[in-house]
C-alpha cells in the first residue's frame, strides 16, 4: 500500500517517459530486458513490482541513470523514526 504504490507509479511514469524519449516501443524495451510487452505495460502503470536489478537493466536499456528512473527520496522529518538517545548507567570506577 501507500508509499510502495506511489514508488511504483512514479517509477513507471519515468520508464514510460524515457522509453518514449528514446523512441522505443514497449516490445523493443521488453526484448532488451527479457520480459514480455505486457510486463512493460504493467511496469509503466505501476502495476508490476520489479526486482532491483531490473531497475539497472531498464536504466541501461534507456541510456539513463538509475537516479533518473527512481523518484527522488526526500523523507520528511516527521516520517523519520527517531531512536531516542539512551543513557546507560555509567560503569563505576573500580
Amino acid at each position: 500500500g501507500g508509499m510502495s504504490d506511489e514508488l511504483y507509479l512514479a517509477l513507471g511514469k519515468n520508464v514510460q517517459h524515457y522509453r518514449r524519449a528514446a523512441k522505443m516501443t514497449q516490445a523493443e524495451l521488453a526484448r532488451e530486458l527479457g520480459l514480455t510487452r505486457p510486463s512493460i505495460a504493467n511496469i509503466e502503470v505501476g502495476r508490476q513490482r520489479i526486482l532491483l536489478h531490473h531497475v539497472f537493466v531498464l536504466a541501461n536499456a534507456l541510456r539513463v541513470s538509475v537516479d533518473d528512473l527512481c523518484p527522488g527520496f526526500n523523507p520528511k522529518a516527521r516520517d523519520i523514526i527517531r531512536i531516542p538517545f539512551k543513557r546507560f548507567p555509567e560503569v563505576e570506577a573500580a
